[in-house]
């Protein structure tokens, strides 16, 4: 998906940990570098995709207060009827779940919708190569549940 038509908040996570906040009007999927206006509205920062592991487009650079991100799936998830449930561990270990509409492995990252839709984060788009765990579906359920309640999974 193409952005042109206006600047969109985001905050891109390069691989090392470091956060750049800004703002993109030229983000494409396919690509292998965009650039972030920086909240200055003067310099701009090349991202290069494969120095990230996600891109997250927000509604508010700076919210007021942040929630803590989900670490399991429920029913009531507003966004579980926008795709197939998605579990994503980052080699970092940080653990991320939401919903997908599409996953085409042959892509270098993928969209994904946060399980509330009122969450600051409007969609997240994640590198594959920042990826130690992809699951899709019920099995994304399973590892989401199993890695919230580790106890469990050792339990016999």
């Amino acid at each position: 998906m193409e952005l042109h038509s206006e600047s969109i908040k985001v905050v891109a996570h390069v691989v090392d940990g470091t956060l750049i906040k800004g703002s993109t009007q030229d983000f494409h999927q396919d690509r292998a570098v965009f650039r972030i206006v920086l909240s200055n509205g003067v310099e701009t920062v090349p991202m290069e995709m494969d120095q990230l592991k996600a891109v997250f487009f927000v509604r508010d650079l700076a919210p007021a207060s942040p929630r803590p991100r989900q670490k399991e799936f429920f029913p009531n998830d507003g966004n579980r009827g926008n795709g197939r449930p998605v579990a994503v561990q980052f080699h970092d270990g940080e653990l991320l779940l939401g919903y997908a509409l599409t996953y085409n492995p042959n892509r270098q990252g993928f969209f994904m919708l946060p399980p509330d839709p009122d969450d600051n984060n409007l969609r997240i788009f994640v590198l594959k190569r920042a990826v130690t765990t992809l699951k899709v579906g019920p099995a994304a359920l399973e590892f989401a549940h199993s890695a919230s309640h580790p106890s469990e999974a050792t339990a016999g």
